[in-house]
């Protein structure tokens, strides 16, 4: 019988818990969550990252919520995700000058 992929030992081991959480219920070491697939062993945090981001994670994969053991990968995080620049906010005069004249119209 053929191994079985990373992603379909990842859907075996998980549970659905709370609101889009997941929890892990395969084996761990510490406290890694080991996946065994292909002949090899994965981090399962990295496979749910990459099933949900597209992409392999760059540096380490951590919770952005606060449910202790999820391993949903819309809450997961890596160092790109974490250290992305603030996005610019609007040039604030001209949303000011927007709403003035949406309000009291232009005076000319």
């Amino acid at each position: 019988r053929p191994s079985r992929t990373p992603e379909e030992v990842f859907a075996h081991y998980i549970e659905p818990f709370g609101d889009g959480h997941l929890r892990w219920t395969g084996p761990h070491r510490g406290r890694t969550d080991l996946l065994h697939a292909e002949g090899r062993v994965f981090n399962a945090r990295h496979v749910a990252f990459r099933a949900h981001h597209g992409r392999d994670p760059h540096g380490y994969v951590r919770r952005s919520c606060t449910h202790p053991g999820c391993i949903a990968g819309p809450h997961l995080t890596d160092h790109t995700i974490r250290h992305q620049p603030d996005p610019q906010p609007p040039d604030l005069p001209d949303t000011l000058d927007a709403i003035y004249h949406a309000i009291f119209g232009s005076h000319q």
